[in-house]
């Protein structure tokens, strides 16, 4: 099968014009692969199911193993609903590796999580 994100990889140095260029790839709906806390990921916008696709067609990822969201401290409200203990993990251990499953909010689809009422 094709793949469109191998067919001219981009290399972006790893300092504020590298940065500015995969988020401006990301939020047009394009796809990034950056190091994550042991593993090197594919990245994209949650909200793009068209760029969601093309990372499920690009790993050859099975359908019902739904993706993890990666967020920063101030936006993680705004994507899952936050309880005591979440929210006292999260003021304690950020920025250092730290996995959650936590309720959605409606800003994340069905389709995203394979119609789970949470995501990770």
């Amino acid at each position: 099968m094709p793949n469109d994100i191998f067919n001219h990889p981009k290399i972006f140095p790893s300092n504020e014009d590298g940065i500015r260029r995969a988020v401006n790839i990301v939020n047009n709906g394009g796809v990034v692969i950056l190091p994550a806390d042991t593993v090197y990921g594919f990245f994209c916008s949650a909200v793009r199911r068209e760029a969601v696709e093309r990372v499920y067609q690009s790993k050859q990822r099975e359908k019902r193993k739904p993706f993890v969201i990666y967020t920063n401290k101030d936006k993680v409200s705004e994507v899952v609903e936050l309880n005591e203990i979440a929210q006292h993990l999260i003021n304690e251990l950020w920025p250092k590796a730290l996995s959650l499953i936590l309720h959605k909010k409606a800003i994340i689809a069905d389709w995203f999580t394979q119609n789970n009422p949470t995501v990770a």
